[in-house]
């Protein structure tokens, strides 16, 4: 294993917030710092800034602190405003990911795309804490679950519904001079989901996979019928519609939403710790197991 990226990996290994990297041209990996109470030094929103003059804003952080003048900044050193975003995705409904989007929407008037799974319980939160049965269907050990019980409870941004746009696995995204084709990752959230960059050799991967932690399961509120069932599954997709593409090429770039970068070449999803796993997929794309 080899970081691809040196400086976020010992970043995110230390605990503090890394600068602004290039993924690839055209492509940027912004670190939004989130409040303190949150357990992480930060979040990794990617962007994309097209030959076009668009840009597309993947998992916009916590709108907290200065992550708007940061965005901004970032947004001004390529030449372009927050009136040229056109598009704002979220892999998945946490405020970490996407508690920037309604300021972006209400600036530029670019929608979210938002796996509708997530969009329901964002626009309907759960008001409940799972109660033993749920736990029991779950299979949460017993004497795990004083830890399981505050992490369900998510805080959620209000969100305009006019602002929201469906997000459904297999859905091909063609903005500002980037293709992504979805993949549909349920575990962490029922819509939580990855975006394959076939054409940049690159998997924006959410909080599917992470660095240096664990990704949390059914963090989404009491609706997830079998939310481990559903990760390993999930690190068994693949994208239909990109499949030839990703097969030619030998390695691609796992993008995360926190953390670090860890290069790590691989025949399965394996080992994505990292906003860059080197990671080659020439007959599975998005990979086969968890790596331990």
């Amino acid at each position: 294993m080899q970081p691809t990226s040196p400086a976020q990996y010992a970043a995110a290994t230390e605990r503090r917030t890394p600068d602004v990297e290039v993924v690839r041209p055209g492509v940027w990996s912004l670190p939004l710092p989130l409040p303190r109470r949150a357990g992480m030094e930060s979040t990794l929103c990617t962007v994309y800034v097209g030959d076009d003059g668009g840009v597309t804003v993947i998992d916009p952080g916590w709108d907290a602190g200065d992550n708007r003048a940061r965005l901004l900044s970032l947004l001004a050193r390529t030449g372009r405003s927050i009136a040229d975003v056109r598009l704002i995705v979220a892999t998945h409904l946490h405020i970490d990911h996407l508690g920037l989007a309604p300021w972006i929407h209400q600036e530029s008037g670019a929608r979210m795309a938002l796996h509708p799974l997530d969009a329901e319980t964002l626009l309907h939160p759960p008001e409940t804490t799972p109660d033993d049965a749920l736990f029991d269907r779950w299979g949460v050990p017993r004497d795990e679950r004083h830890d399981f019980r505050p992490a369900i409870r998510a805080s959620f941004p209000e969100l305009d519904t006019g602002a929201l746009m469906p997000l459904e696995g297999g859905d091909v995204i063609e903005h500002s001079g980037s293709r992504l084709t979805v993949l549909h990752t349920p575990g962490h959230t029922r819509g939580s989901v990855c975006l394959v960059d076939a054409g940049n050799g690159l998997i924006i991967t959410g909080d599917h996979v992470l660095p240096i932690v664990r990704p949390g399961l059914a963090l989404g509120g009491d609706e997830h019928a079998d939310p481990i069932a559903d990760y390993l599954t999930s690190l068994a997709s693949r994208p239909t519609t990109t499949s030839r593409s990703c097969q030619r090429t030998s390695t691609a770039s796992a993008v995360s939403g926190n953390g670090g970068a860890t290069s790590h070449r691989t025949t399965g999803s394996a080992a994505k710790r990292s906003r860059c796993y080197s990671t080659g997929f020439p007959r599975r794309p998005c990979g086969a197991s968890p790596s331990g």
